[in-house]
């Protein structure tokens, strides 16, 4: 076992065999299969899925993502409902 940035023990990645991952999701189409935990967390406009890390982990994720996002459409000076188009798979 390996220990987080919170000195918690977390799986040890390369021993990891997979067990309890799913490997279920539209994003799986064309693209490597990657397990996740069935764990998602949820932000204002991206999830994020992990192999599991914390639910804070995927909160930052997710935040750093929000803040990307919001500069690339600053920049393009495009607002969000301007940029998204939605699609469902």
């Amino acid at each position: 076992m390996a220990c987080d940035s919170n000195n918690n023990e977390a799986p040890d990645r390369e021993s990891d065999d997979n067990d309890g991952l799913l490997f279920d999701g539209s994003w799986t189409v064309g693209w490597p299969q990657v397990g996740h935990d069935g764990k998602p967390f949820e932000s204002e406009r991206f999830i994020v899925f992990s192999e599991m890390s914390s639910q804070a982990s995927r909160q930052s994720v997710a935040n750093i993502a929000e803040e990307a996002l919001d500069d690339v459409l600053s920049i393009l000076g495009v607002t969000y409902d301007e940029f998204y188009v939605p699609t469902y798979v």
